[in-house]
């Protein structure tokens, strides 16, 4: 299928929620009644934006989204599709809400599009420094640059490999020797951006512990465009993904070259 329509309103939406965030950052932030993360009002509103914006497109199209409508006391807002197409709109409005909250400008929109389970296109712009990142699952782009590709390498000491999630809580200490000890552990605080970065070949491979759907779906697309994969700690593939049926689970991968990410599997074995 041809994406095109797709990707450019996509785009067209990211950069006009990040934009919108950006003018303000710094935004007072609150807990969420469904899991006590942070969130603020501007990643509601933006998320609202970029809603309607795909609806008014695609309107048969499902939505995953990580904002709840408010008083819900859900995990996320699920529109399950109304036409004959399993395709998903998957959003984060704003990646790295943390960062954002703080006034820290590292913090990234992105939209994913699955159809069947399987991620078909996808963007990620990151408004301070006006990248954006896209993918119709053939090639990967950033701005009017094509044909990204990931690192095609094995861990060695000047190995940047990226974090999203605490490796205490789900590793034991000598499995986090065996995979950093020979490398540079880097964490942005937004696993979207990591994955844009692991597409451009800045980062040599993405370990994620707490990511949900909407943190990956927007790169999984570029990510595999670019010669990538995304695996759980297994090896195993993760996708298809049930879409209709995700409630917000946890999605713990692997990302980078299929070597890379073998390397790194047999280490925590």
């Amino acid at each position: 299928m041809d994406f095109n329509r797709e990707i450019e309103v996509a785009k067209a939406a990211a950069k006009a929620a990040g934009d919108y965030a950006l003018i303000n950052i710094a935004a007072e932030s609150r807990a969420k009644q469904c899991d006590n993360s942070i969130v603020t009002d501007i990643d509601v509103n933006a998320q609202k934006m970029i809603i309607d914006a795909l609806r008014a497109e695609f309107p048969s199209y499902g939505i995953i989204g990580e904002e709840p409508d408010d008083n819900s006391g859900q995990m996320l807002l699920n529109i399950p599709p109304s036409g004959d197409l399993d395709a998903w709109w998957i959003i984060d409005p704003i990646d790295g809400t943390r960062n954002f909250a703080f006034g820290l400008p590292y913090f990234a929109v992105s939209i994913g599009l699955f159809i069947d389970g399987y991620p078909a296109a996808g963007v990620i712009y990151y408004p301070d420094r006006k990248e954006m990142f896209f993918s119709d699952g053939k090639t990967a782009c950033c701005n009017d640059a094509s044909g990204l590709s990931v690192k095609d390498e094995l861990i060695h000491h000047n190995s940047q490999i990226c974090v999203s999630g605490l490796l205490h809580e789900y590793w034991t200490a000598q499995q986090v020797e065996r995979v950093f000890k020979n490398c540079v552990h880097m964490n942005l605080g937004t696993a979207a951006l990591h994955m844009a970065y692991i597409t451009a070949g800045k980062y040599s491979a993405g370990i994620f512990l707490r990511t949900k759907l909407w943190d990956v779906a927007g790169g999984a697309a570029m990510l595999q465009a670019a010669g990538g994969v995304l695996k759980d700690f297994s090896g195993d593939d993760i996708f298809p993904f049930d879409c209709a049926n995700y409630t917000g689970k946890v999605v713990q991968c692997l990302l980078g070259n299929q070597n890379i990410v073998n390397q790194i599997a047999d280490m925590i074995k």
